[in-house]
């Protein structure tokens, strides 16, 4: 199909932004309080545009508090640059008309001409562009303020006063554009006091746009495309007081403009005058095409029309190449009408309606049809393509004259027959006769636009918070009110098949925002939908895909305490954190080694605790291992080294506890431990005096063998470990080495023969010895005598006895013959096998030898002798059984025998 816009035309999307205005006006329902009419925003607006770069837009926000309105007087765009209307933000124009005066004082005004008003928004400049899901009001339907302002009235009021006197209103234009590569994007235009879009240039994109005005506004057009080339309005909602669209090749202001190559796509019209080409039609309009329309008027307004095209003699000319496919229709009272005398106005621009082509055109409900041509000389020629009313149009309803209409391929059911009266022809080309009527029903006219439904970004890291913003935007608007009837019910908020909020939509707004603080990792699917209500079907809005991608994570562990003994506990503390932002959350698995010993759960400043007491004994390396969640990457701690003390018990066990002086004592020192056989040195001591260090062997002993001094030894064995066991030190044990000593005093004695002496002796037990010791004396001659006898010792207490020593007075007297004999026997020696014979003969040779004068003794003529004067000693040897054994001692007493 030829008649197209000649460019590719793709979605468009919003530039990066120069500079950004907040609002600082709030509006109060749909209108601004009359407190703030003179608080204009024009200057900032103004100056950010001028200041702006090609390319780039400026942003109008909203503002604190609430605040979500501009008030501007006449703009204008520079090239390149955007305007860009936030969702929530109404721009207002005046209502003074001194503000749009082209002419001193004409604005406001009914006169012969209607140039008299700058339009609000005016783009002479290449490039430019408005967008934004925000709306631009021009406050047609409110009274007008300011000097010279006509009392009590409305722009649109002015423009009934002209109707009625047969002039023109000078009102303002909302937008009006001379230049090209115009875009209008997403934005609301409503309520202007004349046309809302006027385009003259080559390049006009309008891409899913709202217009809204009430049916009874008279002169709102929606868009007023020409002189134009290269047009495309696409997925757009317009309903209004006039055309919802009107193609205006030439006119008086520009004559000869031409209007081609023209895309009018996917759109749906509401109360208006439908899709339009002229009145103005001078210069000429050229491979137009309108297809997926969608057109629901107003039942009660008898003026709706849906396909026109209008001309008259006096700006008439040329229409060729124009296609309407796919259109449906319901409560238009015109659904299709070329009326080449649109006045009676004449002249001889003569309109030309040629190679005209409706095809799947279907009509829901009555209305009139007007199919006519110029005259015979310039008749319509139109060709219908399954075309069908229904009900079937009755032919009361349709007129026809200087007509050559082809049906076909698809069946026709409107009543149009060949009349020569009329100079209709009708061709009848149908070879398709059952072919099904374009299918349209209650979905292709929905009141509420697809909801716009739009995130803060679609690339986001998990800690960024997420906004989700639905707008359910009514398309028709209350003559009364000036708004739409705005949607109630909820809005339930998903992604994918989950819910994640649901809002209330209370008939105030149509706007919802939704702020998610955080999302996981991966690829989400967002989607809004709206319950419904009595006046608007339940609708589910587009999917917004937002990609969240995880932060990384760091990891950090301590523990407290660093060394312990085993079974103690130890708190392991792990902080996750994210250079990325926010806080994590979730878990952490605490590791010993490669052996999980708990998992914590991460609190609201990213901490985990873990308190154990079963790490095992020596040194134990922990890590925390955080598990990640959707939002943040996994991360594992460095290793903190915690050592565990294995608690030992040493246990002395000597081979005796009870020993006598001079007996050897075995010290075995016994080392247990939790962690196995422990290793490591074991020191002896007695008391604090050290008897030696020892290495425990292989089964945990260690033996010392030593002998002790006499007396209590308190033994302790300590254990020095050598790998984590704790040291250890034994109970003392309690080692009693007996003896005991003997003394005699005096020590040495005088005595004459026949006399006596005596001797103290003292006993005293060391090592707690305690009994009976015997005392005797020895090796005394024959002639001194001492006694023996018994003691009790009682430990460290001493005991005494006495000695008592006598010298005899004589010797025994000696036969004769042992005297004589006695040198002969101490010469010979008396040798003789039996000893015991010899020393009893030797001794008796000594006495002998002294009877003989071999000592100083003296053997009285009766044949005594006194005892030889000299030195003898006596040994008094003292001994005691114990448990342990015999102990014995001996003394010494002197004896001087005078």
């Amino acid at each position: 199909m030829a008649a197209q816009d000649t460019r590719t035309v793709t979605e468009p999307s919003f530039p990066s932004v120069c500079s950004t205005l907040s609002a600082e006006l709030q509006q109060t329902g749909n209108l601004l309080p009359s407190v703030d009419e003179m608080l204009f925003d024009t200057s900032r607006v103004q100056q950010a545009l001028n200041a702006c770069t090609s390319g780039e837009a400026v942003e109008l926000a909203m503002g604190t508090g609430g605040d979500n309105a501009f008030l501007i007087q006449p703009i204008s765009i520079p090239p390149g640059v955007t305007l860009l209307v936030d969702a929530g933000v109404t721009v207002y124009g005046s209502r003074n008309p001194r503000d749009y005066d082209a002419v001193a004082n004409e604005c406001g005004t009914v006169a012969s001409y209607s140039s008299g008003c700058n339009p609000l928004i005016s783009v002479k400049a290449n490039n430019a562009a408005i967008m934004g899901y925000g709306v631009i009001d021009g406050r047609g339907g409110q009274t007008l303020i300011g000097p010279g302002a006509p009392a009590n009235t409305t722009w649109w009021q002015l423009s009934t006063q002209a109707q009625t006197a047969n002039l023109n209103q000078n009102n303002p234009r909302l937008v009006n554009i001379d230049a090209n590569d115009f875009t209008l994007y997403k934005i609301t235009l409503q309520n202007s006091p004349f046309f809302h879009v006027n385009y003259a240039g080559d390049g006009l994109t309008v891409w899913d746009v709202k217009i809204i005005a009430p049916g009874t506004a008279r002169n709102t057009d929606g868009i007023d495309p020409g002189p134009a080339q290269n047009v495309t309005v696409t997925e757009s909602y317009i309903g209004d007081g006039d055309d919802n669209i009107a193609l205006k090749p030439g006119g008086t202001a520009i004559t000869g403009g031409t209007v081609s190559n023209v895309s009018i796509l996917h759109n749906h019209f509401y109360v208006g005058h439908g899709m339009s080409i002229g009145s103005q039609t001078s210069g000429g309009a050229t491979n137009v095409l309108v297809q997926d329309l969608n057109i629901d008027g107003d039942p009660t307004n008898g003026s709706d029309t849906g396909i026109r095209i209008k001309a008259e003699s006096s700006d008439g000319g040329l229409v060729d190449g124009v296609t309407y496919k796919q259109v449906c229709m319901q409560n238009v009272a015109d659904p299709i009408q070329f009326n080449p005398f649109y006045s009676s106005s004449t002249g001889t621009d003569y309109p030309q309606f040629q190679n005209i082509t409706l095809s799947n055109v279907t009509v829901l409900t009555a209305g009139s049809v007007l199919l006519e041509g110029y005259s015979t000389t310039y008749p319509l020629g139109l060709t219908l393509d399954n075309v069908n009313f229904s009900p079937t149009l009755p032919s009361r309803d349709l007129s026809a004259s200087n007509a050559d209409i082809t049906f076909g391929p698809g069946p026709v059911n409107l009543p149009v027959t060949s009349s020569s009266a009329n100079n209709v022809t009708v061709t009848n080309s149908v070879t398709n006769p059952t072919e099904a009527p374009y299918a349209c029903n209650s979905t292709n006219f929905p009141l509420l636009a697809p909801p716009e439904f739009f995130g803060s970004a679609q690339q986001l890291t998990a800690a960024q918070p997420l906004t989700l913003t639905a707008i359910f935007e009514p398309v028709v608007e209350s003559p009364t009110t000036f708004a739409p009837t705005e949607p109630t019910g909820n809005v339930t908020f998903y992604d994918g098949t989950t819910s994640v909020g649901v809002m209330t939509l209370s008939g105030t707004t149509d706007l919802l925002t939704l702020t998610l603080p955080s999302e996981t990792a991966g690829v989400h699917n967002y989607t809004a939908v709206y319950s419904g209500d009595s006046n608007y079907a339940t609708v589910s809005t587009h999917v917004f895909t937002v990609t969240v991608s995880s932060l990384s994570s760091m990891t950090q562990l301590a523990a407290s305490p660093t060394q312990t003994s085993v079974g103690s506990p130890v708190t392991l503390t792990a902080t996750v954190t994210s250079t990325g932002g926010g806080t994590p959350t979730g878990s952490v698995n605490f590791l010993n080694g490669t052996t999980s010993i708990g998992t914590a759960t991460l609190d609201s400043g990213g901490v985990a605790s873990l308190t154990v007491s079963t790490l095992s004994p020596g040194v134990d390396t922990i890590v925390a291992a955080y598990q990640g969640n959707g939002s943040y990457q996994t991360s594992t701690s460095s290793s903190t080294a915690v050592t565990i003390d294995v608690t030992t018990t040493t246990v002395l066990t000597p081979s005796s506890l009870t020993l006598n002086a001079g007996q050897t004592v075995q010290l075995t020192a016994t080392v247990t431990s939790g962690s196995g056989t422990p290793s490591g040195n074991v020191t002896f001591l007695d008391g604090t005096t050290t008897l030696n260090t020892i290495t425990l062997n292989g089964n945990g002993t260690a033996t010392y063998n030593t002998t002790l001094a006499a007396g209590s030894h308190s033994l302790t064995a300590s254990y020095t470990p050598s790998g984590n066991d704790v040291s250890s030190t034994s109970a003392p044990v309690t080692v009693q080495v007996q003896d005991f000593s003997v003394t005699a005093s005096p020590a040495s004695l005088t005595i004459a023969p026949g006399g006596s002496g005596s001797s103290a002796l003292t006993f005293t037990g060391l090592g707690g010895l305690a009994g009976t010791v015997t005392y005797t004396c020895s090796d005394l001659p024959t002639y001194i005598s001492c006694n023996s006898g018994t003691v009790t010792l009682s430990g460290s207490i001493a005991s005494t006895a006495t000695v008592n020593l006598t010298v005899a007075a004589t010797l025994a007297a000696i036969p004769a013959i042992w005297l004589l004999l006695a040198p002969i026997f101490a010469l010979a020696g008396f040798r003789r096998k039996r000893g015991r014979r010899r020393a009893g003969l030797t001794a008796l040779a000594s006495v002998a030898l002294l009877g003989c004068g071999g000592t100083t003794a003296s053997i009285s003529s009766g044949g005594s002798q006194t005892p030889p004067a000299g030195q003898q000693t006596a040994t008094i040897t003292a001994t005691t059984s114990t448990i342990a054994g015999t102990l014995s001692h001996t003394v010494t007493i002197v004896v001087n025998v005078q």
